[in-house]
């Protein structure tokens, strides 16, 4: 479990916490206390992100040690599970690269491929694993963390500047115990998409815009994040050129003209892989035919997936407690009270949630699609004001949800996470 981050820190004189005799109980809990008020809000960041990574690691090692033994009699250990699911994808990239033709199945339609799988990913790993020699699982398991510590570093960063530290800490808190986290370890593009999104988001906060085109570029190429960015983007520069507030300064020249090339760049971005999936493939569609093969129909339709799951699921009244529900989130996040985050976190989260429902199906995958909405973290932390009882309550839960979904999600043979 993290440490408290809302207890403040003894203010005795130096001289009174040392004694002679043996330690006083609690005396290793208040020098942690101490570490949190001197330490750089990075070094907790990667504190906090280093311990959830333990937690999931010893989870993984668990079911590793549960799934009986391999062909040769050895048990499972970390490493050989390590490279699970998108895994065994992004490993066929990295030895085989894409198809120049589409696979089809015995009924002519779209078999499963690696166009799916974005080139980013792959691209880091087989370079680490040049340089280095490492395997495979490894190269990929150190560069999904890496990219998860530059994540969450950033992440503090950016929601500090509009809510402040300790809800910023607690952000970082409740995005690396989230259920779905433990991807930010595995090989799957999580992390690096991530840190991208954050690099991009901490740009627009400070008005970086040149510097944001090459990660908004590098965006279109890790994970399918890149439409619902670029109507941030365009958002962004609505509100900062035409919406301007009554006494806020304007931009210069030079900074339109970089807005406007970022707002290009994310267009690019939204289309760059299903157009370079067309160009070596011959078909326009290949992209999303590809995509199509993983769904049953394999069909592309925006929205039935969400609608047809409500109604299998909840009955006939499914689809009309699925709007309620997306009302209510968009209410809660466009709410006074939730100007916790900034009005780009809120534009992101916005427009994140549309396209999951416009372009995303409802299973399995969907825990690990929620991790880009990390702003939403911040304000279920700040529900009630300085409660820690409640963000400890919160985030023992959600590490409860990230052994379940080790368990019964990520390791089954059936449900692909």
């Amino acid at each position: 479990m993290p440490r408290d981050l809302d207890v403040s820190v003894d203010r005795a004189p130096p001289a009174t916490r040392r004694s002679v005799g043996p330690a006083r109980p609690g005396a290793g809990w208040s020098a942690l206390l101490r570490l949190r008020s001197t330490a750089p809000d990075w070094v907790l960041a990667l504190a906090i992100f280093a311990a959830s990574r333990l937690v999931d690691g010893y989870a993984i090692a668990r079911n590793a040690a549960l799934a009986g033994t391999m062909s040769d009699g050895r048990p499972y250990g970390y490493l050989d599970i390590l490279g699970n699911w998108d895994g065994t994808w992004y490993r066929a990239v990295i030895l085989h690269g894409y198809p120049a033709h589409l696979p089809l199945d015995v009924h002519g339609q779209v078999a499963q491929n690696t166009w799916a799988f974005y080139p980013l990913l792959p691209a880091l790993v087989g370079a680490l694993m040049a340089l280095t020699g490492w395997s495979y699982v490894v190269a990929a398991s150190v560069v999904s963390i890496g990219g998860g510590a530059i994540a969450v570093v950033g992440m503090q960063k950016l929601v500090a500047a509009a809510a402040g530290r300790r809800l910023a800490l607690w952000t970082v808190v409740l995005f690396c115990f989230f259920p779905a986290a433990a991807v930010l370890q595995l090989p799957y593009a999580e992390s690096v998409a991530m840190a991208l999104l954050v690099g991009v988001l901490l740009c627009l906060q400070r008005r970086r815009y040149l510097l944001a085109v090459p990660l908004v570029l590098l965006v279109g190429l890790a994970r399918p994040i890149a439409v619902p960015l670029a109507a941030v983007l365009v958002l962004h520069a609505v509100r900062v050129v035409v919406l301007r507030r009554p006494g806020e300064e304007p931009l210069t020249r030079g900074s339109v003209a970089a807005l406007g090339a970022l707002c290009t760049a994310g267009v690019v971005a939204a289309a760059e892989w299903p157009v370079i999936a067309a160009m070596r493939t011959g078909r326009p569609d290949a992209y999303t035919q590809t995509m199509a093969s993983w769904r049953n129909p394999r069909q592309m339709r925006a929205f039935v997936p969400w609608h047809d799951a409500a109604e299998r699921y909840l009955g006939s009244p499914g689809m009309a407690i699925l709007v309620l529900a997306v009302a209510a989130l968009v209410v809660w996040v466009a709410r006074p009270q939730a100007a916790v985050i900034a009005g780009d976190l809120r534009a992101w989260c916005l427009c994140y949630v549309a396209y999951l429902l416009a372009a995303m199906d409802s299973f399995t995958s969907l825990p690990r699609y929620l991790l880009p909405l990390f702003p939403l973290g911040t304000l279920l932390a700040a529900v009630t004001r300085d409660s820690r009882a409640y963000r400890v309550a919160l985030t023992v839960a959600f590490a409860t949800g990230s052994v379940v979904w080790i368990a019964v999600v990520w390791r089954s043979r059936t449900m692909a996470p």
